[in-house]
């Protein structure tokens, strides 16, 4: 009887080695296909990442690009402009970028009326006649040799 028993339980345990190793063999050969599946996709995908990274880092640096370009448009048409704040009775000698959106305008002019000129266009400026200019300040002016100096601060509209 106790042969019997020998038998059953070595029987029962090899049937149940058989069965443990055949779905580990199965569960195997599914982990083995499933992963060759999967490199298989992932190796077309590859060359397309580094495409798609190159892709993303252009953009960020685009965006970059066309922020810097935008602002010095924006300059760009101010010094434009800049030229054409008086008319010809009042030549813009100079102007310089002080600090982020002012500019100081230094103008000469030999006409007397450079002063209701100069004070036309500080008012059309200060209130919002301008499409380009916020702000103007006088700050000096001086005769000097038969012509009238002039010293103004102006704001761009977008000088941020």
């Amino acid at each position: 009887m106790v042969k019997k028993l020998v038998y059953i339980f070595t029987g029962a345990w090899v049937a149940g080695m058989i069965v443990v190793f055949g779905w580990w063999g199965l569960t195997n050969y599914s982990l083995v296909r499933t992963n060759a599946e999967y490199l298989e996709k992932t190796a077309n995908f590859k060359p397309e990442l580094v495409k798609i990274a190159k892709g993303q880092l252009l953009r960020s640096r685009l965006q970059i690009v066309k922020t810097i370009l935008a602002t010095r448009f924006e300059y760009g048409q101010a010094f434009l402009n800049m030229t054409k704040l008086f008319n010809e009775e009042v030549k813009v000698e100079d102007f310089k970028l002080t600090k982020e959106g002012i500019f100081l305008i230094n103008v000469k002019s030999y006409s007397t009326r450079v002063m209701e000129m100069v004070e036309a266009k500080l008012i059309d400026i200060n209130s919002g006649g301008s499409e380009v200019f916020s702000k103007m300040k006088l700050i000096g002016i001086e005769w000097n040799n038969g012509a009238w100096l002039v010293q103004l601060e102006v704001k761009v509209i977008n000088g941020k």
